[in-house]
């Protein structure tokens, strides 16, 4: 073998041992790229395990940690079950509420039957006394004049006849209706002593017989929206309150998950303090986890104890929830009897027209606010108690949405709105309650074919206050009632302006009115200016009286006896 092919066999081997060494780099290569691989594999594996392990230990110990929360849970609300049953029951009384509200409705009812029986005595004696002195004044209304006797003496003389007449008509009517008024008295005293004792009687009732409602929390305002209510009524009668009251941020998640899982319980003291109304006078929210209790009526302007009416727990005042509850504007004049007398919410009386101040301090707190627990403020005058000169009174304009929520001040003599207020310091029913028993609380009684009595003045009035004649002169009417009769009863007149002017006041007050057909027409008095004239008044229906003077014209007669 010569030189060059042992070069190049040199070369050829070369060139094999370095393909051979390539190749075996390559390989090395690809084994050592396995083998990262497959640590890699193993790495995120080991990484998924470790992960796992942690999420399992996690969930375990977030297991745990909520079977320790539910046992303590349990733990609690059987602490707070033990103590429940400690407690008992509470509705501390010597009668239950239901047997107390049904005895009180029962004696109600007793005291308006042995009422309407009586007056209905009364009526009758009235009755029979009218009968009783009828023929003088049928003597004096059929008696003619001699035509040897002046006009003046033959007036005279029959005038003597009916002013005797109705001298004992009066006497009589007074003696048998004072008789009367004497014996329903003596046979009602022991029950309106008995109603007294009733409601006087304080009840506290216990989270078993009560739904408490807790709302959703105002993170703004710190509130929390709660009422608590009967879960049965009594005899138609549903104790029940609401409120929003303040619950610090920090407190109100746990009052939430405590409310949610039965935790709290509520209280209510309060006793019946009319025959449809369960005055609640305390309230409270209790968490028996912690022994808080959240008083209802300490971190609130208001609490809304039922029934239309509202708690102002600063002035301890009742005011009524509806702002409008007397429907239309009255006069000044007209509230004393519409509002004072026979204005009623659940059958509570005693409610009056607010003095200035309190009207003032009403206006600033609700002012402007959206959560006001009132309906029906209307934007306009609302009468104040601040009497000027007897026929007007100082009146507020309201405005809620105006800066400092008031449009207008000052006196005012036209009609108004009122916003029924009634202090709240009554331990049991109150006085003007009660008074709505009295025999002539309403003091007209219907004698039968259209007679009224009226018994605070002793008179019979035409219970059609449009008579037969229609619209006729002053002249004409006297002479058509000096013959005129009612159901055989003869002696009718036309009323002086006095009693004229105080039938109309009466009349408007009361509702329903016993009188049909009273016109807002002009009406004749007795009041004579001249033979041709006299005081007339002209009548509303709504304002009362709307206009007065000397009339000489036509106007309507309502007999009176």
């Amino acid at each position: 073998m010569n030189d060059l092919e042992i070069a190049a066999k040199q070369a050829n081997d070369e060139r094999e041992m370095r393909q051979a060494e390539l190749q075996k780099k390559e390989i090395q290569a690809k084994l050592k790229a396995e083998q990262l691989k497959q640590e890699r594999i193993r790495a995120e594996q080991e990484e998924m395990r470790l992960k796992e392990a942690e999420r399992i230990k996690k969930e375990q110990e977030l297991i745990a940690a909520e079977n320790q929360r539910k046992l303590q849970l349990a733990v609690l609300k059987q602490k707070v079950e033990d103590k429940r049953k400690s407690l008992g029951d509470f509705t501390y009384s010597s009668l239950s509420p239901a047997a107390t509200i049904k005895e009180m409705q029962e004696i109600d009812a007793k005291i308006l039957a042995i009422k309407e029986k009586y007056r209905q005595v009364l009526a009758k004696s009235i009755e029979i006394i009218s009968k009783q002195v009828n023929d003088t004044f049928v003597k004096a209304s059929k008696e003619v004049k001699s035509e040897f006797e002046p006009e003046a003496e033959f007036k005279a003389r029959v005038k003597k006849w009916r002013d005797e007449a109705s001298g004992k008509q009066s006497d009589g009517f007074m003696s048998v209706k004072n008789r009367i008024e004497q014996e329903y008295n003596k046979e009602v005293e022991p029950f309106i002593k008995a109603l007294k004792k009733l409601s006087a009687q304080e009840f506290y009732i216990s989270s078993n017989e009560l739904n408490l409602d807790i709302g959703k929390y105002d993170s703004e305002k710190n509130i929390f929206p709660v009422s608590i209510k009967s879960l049965k009524s009594y005899n138609g009668v549903l104790p029940a309150c609401s409120a929003n009251i303040s619950i610090p941020r920090q407190e109100a998640r746990r009052i939430k998950q405590h409310y949610q899982n039965n935790i709290l319980r509520s209280e209510i003291k309060g006793n019946f303090q009319s025959v449809k109304y369960f005055r609640i006078s305390e309230a409270f929210i209790i968490d028996d986890a912690t022994n808080k209790k959240y008083d209802i009526f300490i971190s609130n302007n208001f609490v809304d104890i039922g029934n239309g009416i509202i708690f102002d727990t600063k002035n301890k005042l009742l005011w009524s929830k509806n702002a409008k509850a007397y429907p239309t504007k009255i006069s000044y004049e007209d509230t004393n009897r519409k509002i004072y007398k026979y204005f009623r919410i659940a059958e509570l009386y005693g409610w009056r027209v607010p003095r200035e101040e309190e009207l003032l301090r009403m206006l600033d707190i609700i002012k402007g606010t959206e959560s006001s627990p009132f309906v029906d403020i209307q934007n306009d005058w609302y009468w104040t108690s601040s009497e000027k000169c007897g026929e007007s009174s100082v009146c507020i304009k309201f405005n809620r949405h105006k800066n400092g929520g008031i449009s207008g001040k000052g006196s005012y003599d036209c009609c108004a709105y009122v916003w029924p207020v009634q202090n709240s310091n009554y331990a049991y029913i109150n006085q003007k309650t009660i008074d709505r028993y009295d025999f002539l609380y309403s003091p007209f009684i219907d004698i039968g074919n259209g007679i009224i009595f009226d018994s605070w003045t002793n008179r019979l009035w035409s219970k059609n206050a449009k008579t037969d004649f229609n619209k006729i002169s002053f002249a004409d009417t006297n002479k058509m009632l000096s013959k005129y009769s009612i159901d055989e009863l003869y002696g009718w007149r036309l009323p002086n302006k006095e009693e004229l002017s105080r039938m109309v006041g009466v009349v408007k007050g009361i509702d329903p009115s016993p009188f049909i057909n009273i016109l807002n027409d002009w009406y004749w008095s007795s009041s004579e200016v001249s033979s041709a004239k006299s005081y007339c008044i002209k009548f509303h229906k709504r304002k009362g009286i709307s206009d007065s003077g000397t009339y000489d014209c036509c106007a309507y007669a309502w007999p009176v006896r």
